[in-house]
């Protein structure tokens, strides 16, 4: 099934934003191609559709430094993966609410997958993972979430957990938008980079609506308006917020 989403750019947190694209003019293309278009595939995660590369060679929402090379752009892709792979099993256990339980199983899928791919990916282009400042500080991070996930319990435990998730993510969305889009020399590399970055895309999207149901908007207490209503003031089942078949952009949270 062909659907169309919406996608968040990570340059902007608290509003909505249709992914800006432009040539290497610098002149944006027609309305309509800016949006991407997405094939939910049968594994239940995002492939991109055929329209996706041609659209995605107008984005140049930073200038084209290179601040990284291949090597270092995979190091930084892999302790993005394994540091949700660690945070998300250190919870599963742990958490009981029906919508975190699934949210940290997908992120635990998608990127256990991810991480795998890249693996693979990175023996066929004869690239070695190179350590540099900034894999270095996406694992830290992500031992110092653990630590603080140890010491929690409850709604806490969850209210915490869904927080990282969503930061993580976004996080992840700016720095491959605006450090190893611009960087990555190897075409392959390059679409691997892109089809991650719907994942994560898509992920965020589902955080967002996850914190939601379980803390309120952007991690407020929740009020009875936010219980279980989305934006539109239609009920939405909890487990629907987190199904593996995708994200309706009808739906979808404003970031």
């Amino acid at each position: 099934m062909l659907r169309q989403y919406r996608v968040p750019s990570a340059a902007v947190f608290g509003g909505m934003l249709w992914l800006v694209a432009c040539d290497e003019a610098g002149s944006a293309p027609p309305s309509e191609t800016q949006s991407e278009l997405i094939y939910d595939n049968a594994d239940g995660g995002a492939e991109p559709g055929p329209a996706f590369d041609r659209y995605a060679a107008w984005t140049c929402a930073v200038p084209r430094i290179r601040p990284c090379d291949d090597g270092q752009i995979a190091a930084i892709l892999f302790e993005s993966d394994q540091g949700e792979i660690d945070v998300s099993q250190s919870v599963i256990e742990r958490v009981t609410d029906p919508p975190v339980v699934a949210l940290a199983e997908r992120l635990i899928a998608d990127h256990t997958r991810s991480r795998d791919e890249l693996a693979a990916l990175l023996e066929d282009i004869d690239v070695e993972p190179i350590e540099n400042d900034n894999s270095r500080d996406i694992a830290e991070s992500a031992q110092l979430a653990l630590v603080s996930l140890a010491s929690k319990s409850g709604e806490e435990l969850e209210r915490a957990y869904v927080s990282h998730a969503l930061l993580h993510h976004a996080k992840a969305l700016g720095t491959i938008d605006h450090i190893l889009l611009p960087s990555v020399r190897d075409r392959q590399f390059e679409s691997n980079i892109r089809r991650s970055r719907v994942a994560i895309a898509r992920h965020l999207l589902l955080t967002s609506d996850v914190q939601k149901d379980v803390a309120g908007m952007c991690g407020g207490d929740l009020t009875p308006s936010d219980a279980g209503v989305s934006d539109a003031g239609t009920v939405v089942d909890a487990a629907s917020t987190v199904d593996a078949s995708g994200i309706d952009a009808t739906t979808a949270p404003a970031l």
